[in-house]
């Protein structure tokens, strides 16, 4: 019969019958019982010299023992004191099941051995199948100079239910002191109580008896006050605090602190005797002090004696509030709506300091409207009661809104990360969006929540010289690139590109428009050219998106430029509303890029020379013998010929886009050459490349807001000639 009792089995001999085809395979012997474990329920720590108390667990297999009786013996290193083992064995094992082990005896093997360091356990099996587990609580002093792991060495005979092995039961060391604080609590100049500060021995005597056993140090501008403050033990057998005292200030419970060190900047606590267990000492009640003068605001970091070596125990700030970016900037794309923005943090130094009903108000640069209003991102703030009324706008511009303070933050400052932000981009508007924060609640300041980039470029392979007067004039190909995939959008309502040209230059043809390289795709046959006002444009429709950034190319580019286009650089530019390029409405531009096509350099051969007729009281007038309409008729005023600036101005090859209006100032500027050329609404005194020429009249407007003045004061200044036929009351310019 097999013995339960030993880890060897008897060995069943082998057969194999073979039937029909059919192998039975033979019987392999018996595996053997597992082995003894051992495993610390309690470890135990001391200093060299020290006590120690540890609790081990020991389980052996089920059936294992049965009735029999083994002997296990642990013995632990030389020189160990009042070594001392002490047995319990549970009567259930897994709740109800009985316990297989009946009885654990422990002897020391050299009975008369005054500090033993080996004893031999007896143990005696119930006869129950399941399995077995008792508890040794080991108890004793460490060896002098010992350091390290201090183990117990567990052996037993061949063929035991139980085996050899070690185990650490203690560890020995110097030992460290934690340090911790329960809250960081805010102060103001006025100073204030900070939270609890814990220490804890990791072994027993960590603290040593000493002045200083526990040693905070505060910053330059900090320093201790105690009158309030308590040291209690909370567990640590023989800890004894020291008495630092000389004079009674009717708080025995603060005698162990001494803050008399370094202006008051060190606070000691005195040990008098070490712990024989781990400590736990707690310090409450103590107060800083602050000097405004030299303290600087932000986290109060003390330096301390144990772990961590230095720990922040407070913050200092008065009632004031800041601002930063959370995280990156945002990447917004121009001529869109909607475009998210960075987030925002709103941070107190202090509870309260953002005050009920103060104002908050956040600003956008020109060319910029805000669409998403904020909203607090509760994941990433620490709201302590401070919340915001909701966001309104602020004027008709979209530039600004505004909240109010519903309620202050209580007990801790208040972090508020502001989310959802987003904003309409005009075409023309690039780089940073700077968001401006006001209002009367004390913030304020300048933040980059995104940067906006172009959602295209465009490039000229060449920008030739071109002459007035002729057409079919043949400039380079552009290249229009996007800035990332989907860039260029294909929507039923925007999906048209336009490229435009300036005032007097028309496209002979229509050019071709073709991809090439990404996978945007153009509408089929869609290339077609078209007039805006006083403006040509070629253009081109999406079919769809690109997956990856793309590149159209323009070219067979031929131009007819007209003899009112003056000297200088023909510009091409990407715009217009309601394209593929811009949803955006109400913004003063809708360029989106710009690029020098071509050159005007010199005139036609022949007479280039305009002639441009006027007639009082006429919106008709005639440029070299073509009849176009005003949208004001000269008229007379105290015997002189008033004419609006704009038409003159065109007459005299002055570009559209040098003829400039500043409404606030009332000022209309006329840009052609070298000569830069101003007028004031109502001033007699016009300023021609900064320098005052007085007039006898004053430039006034009409209706629908023409600048009128009388020619003459022109013509003179831009080297052209004028002649009034009062007969017929003709104005005619050469």
């Amino acid at each position: 019969m097999f013995n339960a009792a030993k880890k060897t089995a008897s060995t069943v001999a082998a057969f194999a019958v073979l039937a029909s085809g059919i192998v039975i395979p033979a019987v392999s012997p018996m595996a053997a019982y597992a082995d003894a474990t051992y495993s610390t329920v309690k470890t135990g720590s001391a200093e060299p010299g020290g006590q120690f108390s540890s609790k081990v667990r020991v389980e052996i297999p089920q059936g294992a023992l049965g009735n029999s009786t083994e002997t296990l013996r642990i013995r632990v290193p030389k020189n160990t004191k009042s070594f001392s083992v002490t047995e319990s064995v549970p009567a259930n094992v897994d709740g109800t099941t009985l316990n297989q082990i009946a009885s654990v005896t422990p002897a020391q093997v050299d009975a008369g051995a005054t500090n033993p360091t080996e004893y031999e356990l007896t143990v005696v099996g119930s006869g129950q199948e399941s399995k077995g587990i008792f508890y040794l609580t080991l108890d004793g002093y460490i060896p002098s100079g010992f350091n390290g792991d201090f183990k117990a060495t567990f052996e037993a005979s061949s063929g035991s239910v139980f085996n050899d092995g070690a185990l650490t039961i203690a560890t020995v060391g110097s030992g460290t002191v934690n340090m911790t604080i329960d809250d960081i609590k805010n102060i103001s100049s006025s100073g204030g109580t900070i939270d609890d500060i814990r220490v804890k021995e990791d072994r027993p005597g960590s603290l040593d008896d000493a002045s200083d056993s526990i040693k905070l140090k505060l910053p330059e501008g900090y320093k201790w006050d105690k009158s309030d403050a308590a040291v209690k033990i909370n567990w640590g057998d023989n800890l004894a605090l020291g008495d630092v005292e000389t004079t009674d200030d009717g708080n025995a419970d603060n005698n162990a602190i001494d803050v008399s060190s370094d202006g008051g900047r060190t606070l000691k606590v005195k040990v008098d005797d070490k712990s024989t267990t781990a400590a736990y000492v707690t310090l409450s009640g103590l107060k800083i002090e602050v000097d405004e003068s030299v303290a600087k605001s932000g986290d109060i970091t003390v330096t301390t004696n144990g772990q961590p070596s230095s720990m922040v125990v407070a913050k200092y700030g008065d009632y004031n509030a800041s601002i930063k970016a959370f995280g990156e900037p945002a990447t917004e794309k121009a001529g869109r709506n909607d475009e998210d923005l960075g987030k925002l943090v709103i941070e107190e130094d202090m509870a309260g300091s953002l005050t009920e009903g103060r104002s908050i108000t956040l600003s956008l640069p020109e060319n910029l409207k805000w669409n998403g209003m904020p909203e607090v991102d509760a994941s990433n703030s620490e709201e302590n009661g401070l919340t915001l009324n909701s966001w309104q706008a602020v004027g008709t511009d979209g530039r600004m809104i505004k909240t109010t303070v519903a309620t202050p933050s209580e007990d801790d400052a208040a972090k508020l990360v502001l989310k959802s932000m987003s904003v309409d981009v005009a075409p023309n508007y690039n780089g940073d969006v700077h968001v401006t924060v006001g209002g009367t609640a004390g913030l304020s300041g300048d933040i980059v929540l995104g940067k906006t980039v172009s959602p295209v470029t465009m490039t000229a392979s060449s920008a030739p010289e071109v002459k007035i007067g002729i057409s079919g004039q043949q400039v380079g190909d552009l290249s229009i690139t996007e800035a990332a995939a989907e860039a260029v959008m294909a929507s039923a309502d925007h999906n048209e590109i336009r490229i435009y040209a300036p005032t007097g230059v028309d496209f002979t043809s229509t050019p071709k428009f073709e991809v090439a390289s990404g996978d945007l795709v153009l509408q089929a046959d869609s290339a077609s050219t078209g007039t805006d006002g006083d403006q040509k444009y070629a253009s081109v429709k999406i079919k769809s998106t690109s997956s990856t950034p793309s590149t159209i190319k323009v070219s067979g580019i031929k131009l007819t430029v007209d003899r009112t286009v003056p000297e200088g650089d023909i510009t091409f530019k990407i715009k217009g509303a309601k394209t593929a390029l811009n949803e955006t409405s109400g913004f003063s531009s809708s360029t989106i890029a710009a690029v020098p096509i071509a050159k005007v350099v010199t005139p036609a051969p022949g007479d280039v020379k305009a002639n441009v007729t006027f007639k009082i009281g006429d919106t008709k007038y005639t440029f070299n013998g073509v009849e176009k309409t005003l949208d004001v008729a000269p008229y007379i005023k105290n015997d002189r010929t008033y004419l609006p600036v704009r038409y003159v101005a065109e007459s005299l090859g002055i570009n559209s886009s040098n003829i400039l209006w500043n409404n606030e100032t009332q000022t209309a500027t006329l840009i052609k050459g070298d000569k830069v050329v101003q007028m004031k609404i109502g001033s007699y005194t016009m300023l021609v490349n900064g320098a005052s020429i007085a007039m006898d009249t004053a430039p006034e407007i009409m209706e629908p807001g023409r600048v009128m003045l009388p020619v003459g004061w022109l013509l003179n200044i831009f080297g052209a000639t004028g002649n009034y036929d009062a007969a017929t009351q003709t104005v005619t310019i050469n």
